[in-house]
């Protein structure tokens, strides 16, 4: 588990998208959980995620809070953002 403490989303997007470089150019498969309350930063987190993953501009990342998971090209790879927060049991993943 790794702490990070953000003083604005411009250095949440910073950071993330850092990460999405690191990810990318380590061919790393992974699942980053992120939560939080309501507006604490987790899509902004996202954001950055996706820009260090090369998902292209054309995409707006915006929370699947309605659809659950929003789905974005990225290189060779993709990037899915779920948002489980309307789940009440794992059982509806499925």
């Amino acid at each position: 588990m790794k702490e990070l403490l953000s003083k604005s989303p411009e250095q949440t997007q910073e950071a993330a998208m850092r990460l999405g470089l690191y990810i990318r150019k380590q061919h790393l498969s992974c699942a980053i959980a992120l939560t939080g309350n309501l507006g604490c930063g987790k899509t902004c987190f996202v954001q950055g995620l996706a820009r260090g993953l090369d998902v292209a501009d054309g995409y707006y990342i915006t929370s699947p809070t309605f659809t659950i998971m929003n789905e974005y090209p990225a290189g060779k790879m993709r990037l899915c953002h779920l948002d489980l927060y309307r789940l009440s049991d794992p059982d509806e993943l499925d």
